[in-house]
């Protein structure tokens, strides 16, 4: 695929291009014998170099001139006096002493008349280059978790180069009386005359990347008729309410008002939504995090003011569910002061978001 570095207009006597900004009003110097061409080249912000020249040759008439630079707009224009006729523009774009793109244009010179030609100049210097990815494991593979000492285990890994780089192996592990058979390779055996916990660890080389996968071997004693247990966990953090918003008019002319409140930036309201001057139900929602992906995830939204709140949508991420709701005021009265409590939990653990509001209708 051809990639265009810039394109240039040339008009002729009179006229300056549409198709571009020109770098001034249009020179009028115009024969019966000659016309002239202005020529302007746009800079392109698609292109990853600087071009630093471009010089436009004309045929038949032999002739080559390098455009003048425009640090202002970055681009490069020139005028060319030349003879009626037809004509063959080609332009070349250099970085410095390399010509990095070309393109040509047919244009028909008529004295004391006008005309417009548009010219792309299209890269030459090649296709960006493909990206080296870094190798990937697929799989590790691990013939007995739990050997007796002695016992030679078989250990592999599986790993791709979508670059096609050639993959190099290096196997290592933290038990002092161990050993592996060809801890280059990708298959190797490995054991250990030491009862315990050993962590294996296999790298994967490929042109100046490493990735690695670690994981552990329980090597038993037989001796003593041991078992090996496999623990694991996580840390469940409480619910983290992070926002609340609320949708509702306001005002003489019932403009609309959005009551938006982050946890991160609260002084910003002081955490207390504009006064309600309207007796209608309010949409809104409000945003947890959660520590984990697993558990039940339950909310609420209650009031203090004797209001009442349904719960609507939720939309799920695995950190993080968006709770809808629609909130009804209390009815009609004195002003009061509503303190809305949004609430999220799961595992038993509890966490509540408090926002502050006056009703006034």
């Amino acid at each position: 695929m051809r990639h265009p570095i810039a394109a240039y207009c040339v008009a002729l006597a009179l006229t300056a291009c549409a198709a571009v900004d020109t770098e001034g009003p249009v020179e009028t110097r115009s024969s019966r014998d000659t016309g002239e061409v202005r020529i302007t080249i746009k800079p392109s912000l698609a292109r990853l170099v600087d071009i630093t020249r471009v010089d436009v040759h004309v045929a038949p008439d032999d002739l080559t001139q390098t455009m003048d630079y425009n640090a202002t707009s970055g681009g490069f224009s020139g005028l060319m006096t030349l003879a009626p006729g037809a004509k063959t523009l080609t332009g070349r774009a250099y970085v410095n002493e390399d010509s990095v793109g070309q393109g040509s244009a047919a244009v028909e010179v008529v004295a004391g008349q006008t005309a417009a030609v548009l010219l792309q100049i299209f890269d030459t210097s090649g296709a960006q280059p493909e990206n080296d990815i870094a190798p990937i494991i697929q799989s590790v593979t691990i013939s007995n978790v739990y050997p007796v000492t002695g016992e030679t285990v078989t250990l592999g890994v599986a790993a791709v180069d979508l670059n096609g780089d050639p993959l190099t192996y290096a196997w290592s592990d933290d038990c002092a009386a161990s050993a592996f058979d060809a801890p280059t390779l990708a298959t190797t055996g490995w054991q250990s005359e030491a009862a315990g916990t050993c962590n294996i660890t296999v790298t994967v080389y490929a042109t100046g990347y490493a990735v690695q996968e670690v994981f552990s071997l329980a090597v038993l004693d037989p001796a003593l008729e041991q078992g090996s247990l496999a623990v694991s966990g996580e840390f469940v953090p409480a619910p983290y309410l992070s926002s609340f918003h609320l949708d509702y008019v306001t005002g003489g002319a019932g403009s609309y008002v959005g009551c938006e409140i982050d946890l991160y930036a609260p002084t910003q309201n002081g955490f207390v939504c504009p006064a309600l001057e309207y007796d209608m139900p309010l949409n809104g929602w409000f945003y947890s995090y959660f520590g984990v992906t697993t558990g039940t995830r339950t909310f609420a939204l209650t009031d203090d003011c004797g209001g009442s709140a349904t719960l609507g949508l939720q939309y799920h991420a695995p950190y993080g569910t968006t709770q809808e709701f629609t909130w009804t005021p209390p009815a009609a009265g004195l002003p009061r002061v509503c303190r809305l409590t949004a609430t999220a939990s799961y595992y038993g653990l509890d966490s509540a978001f408090d926002v502050g509001l006056l009703v006034d209708f």
